[in-house]
């Protein structure tokens, strides 16, 4: 028989950041079979006897042909086997580096969708519906993208060192963020992006594999670089990038690194590659993380109001009478990494931070365990308390706070639309890097349902686009879906008239609580009160 070894494929699967093969790992043995020579037909004669020496001559000649022929077919055949062999244990290799199943998908998302959304695990792909409009109908003037950061750790302190590896999950991504590194460390990349003061001396990507409290994964930025080159392919379909127009790109972040280090990985893939249009970008620091850095939005009651709704916001939960808060006190309660915990958010912080985005099995105490079961009901609870505590009108602060913080926003997407009036020639793009407290304001103002708290590298997307009769109109598109006819000052359009827009950012979005402009949201002494009129 002929045998054949090759090292165990798991050996390139180890979670380190280096492979290193593990010697506990045996290898697989292939054995081929070979054809005995005494079962071969030209060794003996069926008669026992030598043939005589009349034909010995041509019988030894018929049988060396012979001989060679089936030689070389054991040949081929055994080169066919290896070649299988070879190719069985390469796709085995390759199907768990990356992380796919047998149906070309992955086999983390299939077993754990719930996890692979909120974590947004690199195998699942960006898609939307970004830029898909007429090109001979509507042209493409400007688009506004506000995302979430990427993947973080847990804000809670204690002993990191003690948990796993921050670093990407497969060796693909792994070495993918060996590239990015090498990138954003480049020459070319340093003169491409300038900075504020305030972000001189962050560092442009998190740790490779350290965790750190409250800070970005690998993995975070390479959620942000993957957007980016979504974004970018997309939008290149359109005229967006132009090289006809002036192209002016803005873009701000709010003041942490998780932030700043997600922008710059955004960049990096959408903006960095198209050389010639885009040649530097600045980056702007704002000490908000509404992204307020303007007199027009300015509203100074908003950090003590966000103080205000963190204490209303655990109240709601610890008056809880769904059995939720026993529930998962009984349980967080009791581990070592959750005590301090009291809030469904600060527990799903640390289960996300620690397991769940480290695809470690989920905790368990005193024979009870962390459920992916549990887990929703933790997020369909929080969903409905914020949706409860802003319809809620003066119960909470929770309206006043949020539309103090989308106002910016919205008042910067209007303002672009202004700035495209005057200047026909120029295209936009203005970016803004923030967290949940910035996406979850946004939608909630405008009345679109999503899940509370917005996943990692959760993003909206405005576009503004001018037709043929000189019209201006805005398109609203969340985690890739458009979602333009759901906003209700536009009536089920699915293309929002920019003008309905801009008059509900800058009145209907006051109005709704009974004030006319941001002056008055802000000041404390007046009384909010809320309607429903949107314009």
């Amino acid at each position: 028989s002929f045998k054949l070894s090759v090292p165990h494929p798991s050996i390139y699967l180890q979670s380190s950041t280096m492979m290193e093969p593990s010697s506990s790992l045996c290898p697989i043995h292939i054995t081929l079979p070979l054809p005995s020579s005494s079962s071969h037909p030209d060794c003996t004669c069926s008669s026992g006897r030598v043939p005589s020496s009349s034909g010995r001559s041509q019988s030894s000649d018929d049988s060396s042909a012979m001989a060679r022929f089936h030689s070389i077919m054991r040949l081929l055949a055994y080169l066919i086997l290896l070649a299988l062999a070879i190719h069985i244990i390469l796709s085995y290799v390759v199907k768990h580096e990356t992380g796919e199943n047998e149906e070309g998908g992955s086999s983390a998302v299939g077993i754990y969708p719930f996890a692979a959304k909120l974590c947004q695990y690199l195998e699942l792909k960006d898609t939307g519906v970004e830029g898909e409009m007429d090109s001979n109908e509507y042209k493409l003037k400007g688009v506004t993208v506000l995302f979430r950061h990427g993947e973080r750790s847990p804000i809670v302190k204690d002993d990191l060192s003690k948990h796993h590896d921050c670093g990407p999950f497969r060796d693909i991504d792994r070495r993918s963020f060996e590239y990015f590194m090498k990138t954003l460390d480049s020459n070319e990349f340093k003169k491409f992006l300038k900075v504020d003061k305030e972000f001189k001396y962050q560092p442009f990507y998190p740790l490779r594999s350290e965790c750190s409290p409250g800070n970005m994964t690998a993995e975070g930025a390479l959620q942000l670089s993957r957007l980016g080159n979504h974004l970018r392919r997309v939008y290149e379909k359109t005229n967006l990038f132009n090289k006809e127009n002036e192209l002016n790109v803005n873009v701000t972040v709010s003041p942490f690194r998780r932030t700043f280090q997600s922008a710059v990985a955004f960049l990096s893939s959408f903006l960095f590659p198209m050389k010639g249009i885009v040649d530097e970008v600045f980056v702007k620091y704002s000490n908000e993380t509404f992204h307020c850095t303007d007199p027009f939005c300015q509203c100074p009651s908003a950090f003590k109001w966000r103080s205000l709704y963190e204490k209303q916001h655990l109240e709601y939960f610890l008056n809880d009478t769904t059995g939720l808060k026993e529930k998962t006190e009984r349980i967080f309660g009791e581990l070592e990494i959750s005590k301090r915990s009291k809030d469904p958010f600060q527990m799903m912080d640390v289960i996300l931070g620690r397991h769940m985005c480290r695809r470690s099995p989920l905790p368990c105490v005193n024979e009870e365990c962390v459920s992916f079961e549990l887990l929703k009901e933790m997020l369909d609870y929080t969903t409905h308390r914020g949706l409860d505590m802003f319809n809620r009108g003066n119960d909470f602060i929770s309206a006043r706070l949020h539309t103090a913080e989308a106002q910016s926003i919205l008042g910067y997407v209007a303002k672009m639309g202004d700035e495209l009036r005057l200047s026909p020639q120029t295209h936009k793009i203005k970016i803004f890097s923030g967290h949940d407290t910035t996406v979850g304001p946004v939608l909630r103002t405008l009345r679109i349902p999503f899940v509370d708290f917005p996943r990692y590298a959760a993003h909206i997307v405005f576009e503004i686009y001018h037709d043929r009769d000189g019209m201006d109109f805005l398109r609203l598109i969340f985690n890739g879906d458009d979602i333009t006819d759901e906003l209700p000052f536009c009536g089920g359009k699915n293309m929002c008239p920019m003008s309905t827009f801009t008059r509900f950012s800058r009145s209907g979005i006051f109005a709704a609580l009974g004030f006319s402009n941001v002056t008055q949201l802000c000041d404390p002494s007046l009384t909010p009160q809320p309607n429903n009129a949107y314009v």
